[in-house]
């Protein structure tokens, strides 16, 4: 009986061992090799740092050195400016409103000269007749030239002389603008005994008026053929009757 165990168990054994055989490794496939990485040649070694550390050596002397600073010779240094920041809004300050009016060009006076000019004359015949120079009166330059303007509108061609007297004159142009020529027409042959009775040249014996001292006089053109128009006004007025003796006088030999 033994015998046949140990036969048996053997056989058992013998198959065991037959199940265990390991299976041989399958072959791979031929595809790309990897590519073999050959180790990089060693490079050269850094070198050895130098020691930091130096031997002490003899301490130099203390002197202390004046320092002179040389004067600068070049340009001077002008600074840079800074940058100028946003402009900062005015301030207003609550105040009272303002009362001043508004300002009106006014327009050049074309026949500023010739007024001018016929002042000086008018002095210069004064002058003759020994009476006093005439003082310009604004007021009543401006007066003489409203007057003058509002010439053109017989609607209104109304001269209000008031405690003043007015002379008028109207020429064809400019270059015939002879004013005191017209206005003294005649006065070579006046009777200064019969000044009374005197009807005509009342222009000429109101400009040599003593007692008279004011003038202003205005000139504008009268229509639109370059005729011009002149308006005197004196103050105070003159030609009054019974006062010509003491006020018209002879001219200067």
């Amino acid at each position: 009986m033994r015998k046949k165990q140990k036969s048996f168990a053997k056989k058992n054994i013998k198959k065991k061992v037959k199940a265990k055989k390991p299976q041989a490794p399958k072959p791979r496939p031929p595809g790309i090799k990897p590519p073999v990485l050959k180790p990089r040649p060693p490079g050269p070694k850094p070198p050895a740092p130098r020691p930091t550390t130096r031997k002490p050596g003899p301490k130099p002397p203390t002197t202390t050195k004046k320092t002179t600073k040389k004067p600068l010779t070049g340009r001077p240094i002008r600074p840079t400016p800074k940058p100028l920041g946003p402009p900062k809004p005015p301030v207003i300050l609550p105040g009272k409103p303002s009362t001043l009016k508004p300002t009106t060009t006014v327009k050049p006076d074309e026949f500023a000269d010739l007024k001018s000019q016929l002042i000086k004359d008018i002095n210069d015949l004064r002058s003759k007749h020994r009476a006093p120079a005439l003082n310009f009166d604004q007021a009543l330059a401006n007066r003489a030239q409203k007057f003058a303007d509002e010439a053109k509108d017989k609607s209104k061609h109304n001269i209000d002389e008031g405690n003043d007297a007015s002379i008028i004159y109207l020429a064809k142009s400019k270059e015939d603008y002879k004013p005191l020529s017209y206005w003294t027409s005649g006065s070579e042959n006046l009777e200064y005994e019969e000044l009374d009775q005197l009807l005509t040249l009342k222009e000429f014996t109101q400009l040599i008026w003593i007692k008279t001292t004011k003038i202003g006089c205005g000139i504008s053109k009268f229509d639109n053929r370059g005729s011009l128009i002149t308006i005197c006004l004196l103050s105070p007025k003159g030609n009054i009757q019974g006062q010509y003796r003491e006020n018209v006088l002879r001219p200067n030999q």
